[in-house]
């Protein structure tokens, strides 16, 4: 025992020297590793090339990226690693935000008692931080080595955070000592708060505490290389074109101060008198631009920037940049638009807007949105591994346990099953998981809604009997209650409202941000683009003159960080959340074509009439030869296996006059058509010979074909048989041989294949077989054929236009050939039979996109469009009418005769509806006989008189509809609607979705607010019984700050009678209205004039409702719009190609 003891001491005694042997080595290794990296600092900061400095930020982004908790734990003290200690400053946080956001001159002048309770949580927190600060100190040291506390990047961050709020501590002390010690003449000023202004990012540390990741810095600095490189360049993208429309903006148009005012007008010094109501710039006479009445004069004013409000001014080119971004934001650009149409000629004004919104707000904004959903998805990848669950509880990932129960091991649902007789009778138990008690359920839940939405507030004395009848109903319902409204936090929103606020509050005669709320609601609208112009244009103008600039910066940065970047990436990950796996897409594709007419082994309904009737296959009665018995009629499709086709019989042996008649089948496209063919009556042997001959070549396509059935009447088409000096070359044995050959390349791409090699019952999970889905599309196809020929066999009006015009007549070959006749772009040399090289080949596809025939009615379907351009109501002696005007007369002429050329030729060639290409097949053909049949009976009729709501203004307006021919007669363009259209059902959801949005927030709105919104359009009065006989109404005149602006004596105004009425725009008296007010929302538009009413008339929790619905509605209802409509294209475009 004592020797196994020994030898077992002897052993640990070895482990520990072995264990301290590598940890010598180990810090050995780190010490050198930390020489090596000091002498690489030391190097890049030698160098101080771009490269190094660019590497070191990505470095660094990728350090502070890093966050995970587990490696700082390790060096911290016993004391941090406890869980109070941890949720302490989480707490501390918050505590923190909060007191930054209610630290306000207008907040404290509400509730003084608040001012202390502020400087205390702040002295708390401050205290909490430097404790965590001093202790991890201690720990980890200051800055001796790499794991110090200022070596760190985020103990960096929080140390900054602490300096911050150590200073606001003593800064609010610093104001404390001002109040209560006067005589020491220490003066505070309100505007010494902005140094709390980035204590806001508080919510970064908060934020960092509760998202935990580990990934390596190397993949962090691959993401942010990537990421950065393609928001770089497209942010270098939309700054050209910024720069570009701001040169431009200054020298097409620079200072813009001429307008009309009164003669004798001072330009220093302008009132509101002097100026035209409303307000007009102007151009002097001959200029191009508008010219001032008669009693009044075109002066260029003297006037500030402060004065003119900023927007639109082109005088330099800072006040040009700013004046093109907010324009690019579509917001009031319509305005800038008429001041410089007012002051220059209207071409250069209507050149320079509106190449500017197609490519800076159309154009960039979709760069923006496809480069963020790209970069999106590469993130996605990326942190694949990381948004995995790596700790998933038993209780948490299992909803079903092995239980033994009497008839052995069962997979029982947890807590599913389990009935406590003492809590809940079984009956009772299963009647709540009936079917029947859900339905009943959801029945009563859509009669609540409804009940509740039916109310209607008519602002007369029936309201009162009516509010009572909701009363007792609303005794067996929840009544207002809703459920629960969702309360969205966005932190970045949050963030930036609360240093607004800690930058703004302090700045007089500026009510947007005095308190906490006023500043979160002020940012939400910049997010929404509604009217944020004006918001920023009031914060301008109330800021000094020497910081205008930086608080312009400011806000637009903010402006373009959130609509650009934000908002794409709410497009980005709608659209990644619909992304599905290739083989779901490839499944979803082919199940889109079974539904579609390419997998489908029926013919269409205008083809399945000749079912009806009774079939009359066309004989032929051959002639009588002496000494040979009478021959019966025959088929006609029998004899035309002996048809001796003359056109071809002669060019069966020459290579290049086959290779002519190649390249001419391929020009003349459909117009091919069988010719006249030549019967004769055939010899007894020579018949045998046929008959076995036919017969040896079935049982070949047999035996290759497996079954050959549904290859004959595809095969069928593809020539006659040629009598003659052809028929051994068409009969030859090589012929099987050349068809094995084809079917064999077609069965390598996977096209058409044995249905017996198809796999059947040894696919595994999850695996699809496409081929499979290919053969049935190509059976398909094949079966359809020989139904049609059948048809065309059987029927003789079959195939025939208007049931007159024979198949094989000469008249609809000649019209094949006109509708058929098109340009090949594709040039073949005949000797080398290689394609020929040409130039501007782009052009040449071009004109070979559409046929001759469609390429002229495109044409004349421009000039009808071009021709209408020109019709006005105005002057109201009818000049510019088209019943006066023979000019416009001559297009609608034009247009008639043409299209009924059109018309005429293609029924000819392809029939009109009861034919396989028929001109009226699908919604196209309908929409085109439409338009004709209203084009010919306006020109017909060409009314006078046109009255409002009568038929003639009817069809006036069904011309309208002539560019749509444009899009049956351009096959791309025909293809993008298609392929919209095909995403219905989805786009279908998605709006049921959104209506039924609206429909619970507008039946919100006529709980709350319905029949409250009424009142007095003369402010003073508030009493409905006060509200009568006239009053002023001041008008407005400029949106320029002039003297006696808003003045009580000097504005002018004009006489008005009180009215007690709604809002103009809205109201939410009954479920209709509420719901039209809540659908123009939806574009963001109105819903500020909205939230202000709701302010002024119910109070701020009122404001509430229609945020959380803009936020709901159209940041994500709108935008999942938008990515259903992108995606639903993008995987149609990939079935299509």
């Amino acid at each position: 025992m004592l020797t196994r003891r020994k030898s077992s001491a002897f052993i640990q005694q070895q482990q520990q020297q072995q264990q301290q042997q590598q940890e010598q080595q180990q810090q050995q290794q780190q010490q050198q590793q930390q020489q090596q990296q000091q002498q690489q600092l030391q190097q890049q900061l030698a160098s101080g090339t771009e490269r190094g400095v660019a590497n070191d930020s990505v470095a660094v982004l990728a350090e502070m990226l890093n966050i995970d908790t587990s490696a700082n734990k390790q060096h911290t003290s016993d004391i941090l690693r406890s869980n109070i200690f941890e949720e302490i400053p989480k707490l501390a946080c918050i505590i923190s935000m909060i007191s930054v956001c209610l630290s306000t001159p207008h907040t404290f002048f509400f509730f003084p008692s608040l001012y202390y309770i502020v400087f205390l949580a702040d002295a708390t927190v401050t205290v909490v931080f430097l404790v965590e600060a001093i202790v991890k100190i201690v720990t980890n040291g200051l800055i001796t080595h790499e794991g110090s506390y200022l070596r760190d990047r985020w103990c960096q961050f929080d140390f900054f955070l602490l300096i911050l709020h150590i200073t606001s501590v003593l800064l609010s002390a610093y104001e404390l000592i001002c109040l209560w010690f006067p005589h020491l003449e220490w003066h505070y000023h309100p505007w010494y708060g902005v140094i709390r202004a980035p204590r806001p990012f508080i919510m970064i540390r908060f934020v960092r505490s509760i998202i935990r990741f580990k990934l390596p810095k190397n993949r962090i600095q691959q993401i942010i290389k990537r990421s950065s490189q393609q928001i770089q360049n497209v942010t270098i993208f939309f700054m050209f074109f910024m720069t570009f429309y701001a040169i431009m903006g200054v020298q097409l148009f620079g200072r813009m101060d001429y307008h009309c005012v009164l003669p004798g007008t001072n330009v220093s010094n302008v009132t509101i008198a002097d100026l035209a109501i409303p307000d007009t710039m102007c151009s002097q006479k001959g200029a191009g631009g508008y010219e001032c009445p008669a009693n009044m004069e075109c002066l260029k004013l003297d006037m500030s920037a402060h004065a003119e409000g900023f927007y639109g001014m082109f005088n330099d080119f800072g006040s040009s940049l700013f004046t093109v971004y907010m324009a690019a934001s579509q917001e009031g650009w319509v305005y800038v638009l008429y001041d410089c149409l007012d002051t220059f000629p209207s071409y250069i004004a209507f050149f320079y807007f509106i190449t500017l919104i197609f490519l800076l707000a159309w154009l960039v904004k979709n760069v923006f949105i496809a480069v963020i959903t790209e970069t999106f998805a590469e993130i996605r990848v990326q942190f694949s591994e990381m948004w995995q669950t790596r700790e998933i509880t038993v209780e948490d990932s299992f909803a079903q346990k092995l239980e033994k129960t009497e008839d052995g091991w069962r997979l029982m649902a947890v807590d599913a099953e389990k009935i406590n007789s003492d809590i809940a009778p079984k009956p009772l138990y299963w009647l709540v998981r009936s079917a029947m008690f859900q339905t009943c359920m959801m029945v009563m839940v859509v009669l609540n809604a409804l009940i509740n939405a039916s109310l209607v507030h008519k602002h007369d004395a029936s309201d009162e009997p009516r509010k009572l009848l909701y009363y007792y109903i609303e005794i067996f319902g929840p009544g207002k209650k809703l459920g629960g409204l969702v309360v969205f936090t966005m932190v970045l929103l949050v963030i930036t409202s609360a240093v607004s606020l800690q930058l703004f509050c302090y700045v007089p005669n500026l009510d947007k941000f005095r308190t906490f709320p006023q500043a979160f609601m002020s940012m939400f609208q910049i997010i929404t683009q509604e009217g944020w112009t004006d918001v920023v244009v009031e914060i301008l103008r109330t800021t000094n003159e020497s910081m205008v600039p930086f608080v312009a910066i400011y806000f637009v940065g903010y402006h373009l960080f959130v609509t650009l970047i934000v908002l794409s990436l709410f497009v980005a990950v709608i659209l990644d959340n619909l992304e599905m796996d290739e083989e779901l897409k490839k499944v979803k594709q082919l199940k889109a074509r079974e539904e579609t007419t390419c997998m489908r082994t029926t013919l269409p309904w205008r083809l399945k009439i000749f079912d009806k009737f009774p079939t009359r296959p066309q004989m032929v009665e051959l002639r009588k030869v002496s000494s040979e018995f009478p021959v019966p009629k025959v088929r006609q499709s029998f004899t035309k296996q002996f048809a001796e086709d003359n056109t071809l019989a002669y060019n069966s042996h020459s290579e290049e006059l086959d290779l002519h008649q190649k390249q001419l089948l391929r020009n003349i496209g459909k117009t091919f058509f069988r010719s006249t063919v030549t019967v004769r009556q055939i010899g007894q042997l020579s018949t045998k010979w046929t008959i076995s001959i036919l017969i040896e070549e079935t049982n070949r396509n047999r035996a290759l074909f497996m079954d050959s059935n549904q290859f004959i009447a595809q095969l069928g088409q593809s020539g006659t048989r040629i009598w003659g000096e052809s028929r051994y070359h068409n009969r030859s044995i090589n012929r099987p041989i050349k068809l094995k050959i084809v079917y064999e390349h077609l069965k390598e791409n996977g096209d058409v294949r044995l249905a017996d090699s198809a796999p059947k019952n040894d696919l595994k999970h999850g695996e699809i077989d496409i081929k499979a889905l290919q053969q049935k599309r190509q059976h398909a196809e094949l079966t359809r054929n020989r139904i049609e020929e059948e048809i065309r066999e059987n029927h003789p009006f079959f195939d025939r236009p208007l049931f007159l015009v024979d198949r094989d007549s000469r008249l609809r070959h000649i019209c094949q050939e006109i509708v058929y006749a098109k340009y090949i772009p594709d040039k073949i040399d005949s000797v080398t039979g290689k394609q020929i090289q040409q130039r501007y080949k782009q052009l040449h596809e071009l004109i070979g996109l559409l046929t001759y025939l469609d390429w002229a009615m495109v044409f004349f379907t421009a000039l009808s469009c071009y021709s209408m351009l020109f019709e006005s109501p105005w002057p109201t002696t009818g000049e510019n009418m088209i019943f006066n005007n023979p000019y416009l007369q001559i297009c609608e002429y034009m247009f008639v005769i043409s299209m009924t050329f059109e018309l005429a030729v293609k029924v000819l060639a392809n029939g009109f509806i009861f034919t396989p290409n028929a001109v009226v097949r699908d919604v196209g053909g309908v929409m085109t006989l439409f338009i004709y049949i209203t084009s010919v009976i306006y020109l017909v009729w060409m009314p006078r008189y046109v009255e409002i709501n009568s038929l003639a203004q009817m069809m006036m307006i069904f011309r309208a509809m002539r560019p749509l021919r444009i899009y049956t007669l351009v096959p791309h363009i025909r293809r993008v609607v298609v392929e919209l259209c095909k995403g219905f059902k989805e786009i279908l959801l998605v709006t049921t979705l959104l209506i039924l949005l609206m429909f619970i927030f507008a039946s919100f709105g006529v709980q709350i607010a319905g029949g409250k919104l009424a009142a007095c359009n003369d402010p003073t009065i508030t009493e409905r019984e006060k509200c009568y006989g006239i009053f002023e109404q001041k008008v407005f005149v400029t949106r320029m700050e002039v003297y006696g602006k808003n003045d009580n004596e000097l504005h002018p105004k004009i006489w008005v009678p009180r009215v007690w009425t709604n809002p103009r725009n809205f109201n939410f008296d009954h479920i209709g209205n509420a719901m039209l007010a809540l659908f123009e929302t939806l574009s963001y538009k109105g819903w500020n004039v909205i939230r202000d009413i709701l302010w002024m008339r119910q109070g701020p929790w009122a404001v509430v409702f229609i945020h959380i619905y803009v936020f709901t509605g159209c940041m994500i209802g709108l935008t999942l719009f938008v990515g259903v409509v992108i995606a639903n294209y993008t995987e149609n475009r990939h079935c299509l190609r």
